[in-house]
């Protein structure tokens, strides 16, 4: 088994009050699986891309990013359509409540 040593890019990557503008700037630098990993754990702002790097690397996490509140509203808006999503995407705490009645509706569920 091969030890790892976090580096000091993972530290930071880990600490969830890394300014957005340094949060660019550190993706821009280093696309390292770790810190990707630990930006998505830890930061309330990691990007689009990272959150769904990460996912795809966990392999089958498609339905656990329509779970993600940080994802964009366009992404779980398009998720609510896809038949193995839309429970995941309807569940996420994120979704305006106008798109959860909407959902409602569509099902026909009482008020």
């Amino acid at each position: 088994m091969v030890a790892h040593y976090p580096s000091a890019l993972e530290g930071v990557a880990a600490n969830p009050a890394l300014p957005a503008p340094l949060l660019l700037r550190l993706l821009a630098q280093d696309e390292d699986p770790v810190a990707d990993q630990c930006l998505a754990v830890h930061h309330p702002d990691t990007p689009e891309e990272v959150l769904m790097r990460v996912y795809a690397r966990l392999g089958g996490t498609r339905r656990d990013a329509t779970g993600d509140p940080r994802l964009p509203l366009r992404r779980l808006r398009e998720a609510l359509g896809v038949v193995d999503l839309a429970r995941s995407a309807g569940g996420n705490p994120a979704l305006p409540e106008g798109d959860m009645a909407a959902v409602m509706d569509r099902a026909r569920v009482p008020a």
